[in-house]
């Protein structure tokens, strides 16, 4: 009976050892939890920090922050600072590339050069028609093909078909040199031509089967041409026939 006595007697203090360890490390554990507390809200309290007017406000790293209690210990929750926007120069745009302008089409100089002409056709006593143009020989007061000349007794012939059957015969089909234009501008226009080197418009003039222009180069040629009473300025040549008035 002593002995049962003893054993509860050693288990009671042992239990009462066993439960004052444990509530003494309790203690401990809840003062190291509170000074904890004390040490994460004093690393969290916000100081008083001035902020300048006129500038963007920025967040301390000693701003209170948001905390929860996680087991029985406060933990804090980082808030990130709000970034400060910051105004930036606009981008500038692309300079537009200038303004082409239409090149202006230049009047190209027409030059004249001496080309052959072949193959042409007299049309009248100085006047050539070739495929596009009709040529005309300068310094000359062309007789038409349809002229009739008149005599003194009144009648009258074809001087301009005999002037133009002439001028046939002395080309006599050859070709001709002609002083023309780069770019023809015109259907009928001035041209100097010339056969075997010699003017024909002097040609004609000199045998009276043109007149020369008034103040051209082929005055004098006329003159003399009427004095010998040459081509129109005399009588017909032999086998013409005449028409009384």
């Amino acid at each position: 009976m002593a002995a049962y006595a003893r054993l509860s007697l050693l288990i009671a203090i042992g239990t009462f050892l066993v439960l004052a360890m444990f509530q003494a490390k309790r203690l401990q554990l809840r003062d190291t939890t509170t000074a904890f507390e004390k040490s994460a809200i004093q690393s969290v309290t916000p100081a008083e920090t001035p902020v300048q007017i006129g500038a963007p406000a920025m967040l301390s790293n000693k701003q209170a922050l948001p905390s929860r209690n996680v087991g029985g210990i406060l933990v804090a929750i980082p808030v990130q600072e709000k970034a400060v926007l910051e105004r930036l120069d606009p981008i500038p745009q692309p300079t537009p590339p200038p303004e082409i302008k239409p090149v202006e089409n230049k009047k190209q100089k027409n030059y004249e050069r001496w080309r052959r002409v072949y193959n042409s056709v007299i049309t009248s006593a100085g006047v050539f028609q070739t495929n596009e143009n009709a040529l005309v020989l300068p310094g000359i007061i062309v007789v038409s093909a349809v002229e009739r000349c008149k005599l003194i007794d009144g009648k009258t012939w074809p001087c301009g078909m005999v002037a133009r059957t002439s001028l046939r015969g002395f080309i006599n089909g050859k070709a001709l040199i002609c002083k023309l234009p780069d770019v023809p501008t015109e259907k009928s226009f001035t041209a100097d031509c010339r056969l075997r080197g010699r003017d024909l418009a002097l040609w004609l003039v000199d045998s009276g089967w043109a007149k020369a222009s008034p103040n051209g180069p082929y005055v004098n040629n006329q003159i003399a041409a009427e004095q010998a009473r040459l081509g129109i300025f005399g009588s017909p040549p032999q086998g013409v026939e005449t028409t009384a008035p």
